[in-house]
């Protein structure tokens, strides 16, 4: 039995449950159903197929990748044209990211 004042399960035989409810069980139509996991529609207004995912992936993964090769380029060409050298910024966490990113939202496009 399940106990309509706290929802734990009642051992078989037990008077009361562990909350202290005593009272005679409804029947199950008469409980209030229980919360269930909700998943909500895609913000991209999709089918919930995905697609979506995967199209943000690939974005956000192009916008890292990019942007990582940028920073490297830029400050390398700041150092080369300096008379003295001087020191660049190899971004590779952003290149990295962004390459993974880009592959999985690749991958996940071709799977649906």
């Amino acid at each position: 039995m399940i106990c309509p004042r706290c929802y734990s399960k009642v051992a078989d035989g037990a008077s009361q449950c562990s909350c202290g409810f005593a009272g005679a069980a409804p029947p199950p139509s008469a409980l209030p159903a229980l919360p269930r996991e909700s998943h909500p529609a895609p913000a991209d207004g999709g089918s919930g197929d995905g697609a979506g995912a995967a199209g943000g992936k690939i974005l956000v993964g192009l916008l890292f990748l990019v942007g990582g090769i940028a920073i490297t380029v830029l400050t390398y060409q700041s150092a080369a044209s300096s008379p003295h050298g001087g020191r660049y910024i190899i971004a590779h966490g952003p290149i990295i990211f962004g390459a993974v990113q880009l592959l999985r939202g690749v991958g996940e496009s071709m799977r649906h």
